[in-house]
């Protein structure tokens, strides 16, 4: 992700891990093959459209293992990220092809 600019107090980013929009729009209107999905929301902490939280805390566990002589650790954790305010995302469909 990289700062492009800011545009009237919008900040604009661009971003090479947007998801693809290969959807129609209705039924007779035009469908796009190579599209993506622009996201637009605030970015103010108060009103942030994801929540993330963690299920499991990270927990370390180990053990000597003989074959080897040495500890190994292994750390497990669970955690997730949830559209928490949809009314505070945009998602706009753009078409790659045409410019």
């Amino acid at each position: 992700m990289k700062f492009v600019k800011n545009i009237y107090g919008f900040d604009v980013y661009t971003s090479n891990y947007l998801a693809d929009a290969n959807e129609q729009i209705d039924s007779a209107g035009p469908t796009t093959a190579a599209g993506k999905a622009n996201l637009f929301f605030s970015a103010a902490s108060d009103v942030l459209p994801f929540i993330g939280a963690w299920r499991q805390m990270p927990q370390v566990d180990s053990e000597y293992n003989k074959d080897f002589q040495r500890e190994e650790y292994v750390t497990t954790a669970r955690y997730g990220v949830k559209l928490y305010r949809p009314e505070n995302l945009v998602v706009v469909l753009s078409d790659t092809d045409q410019v």
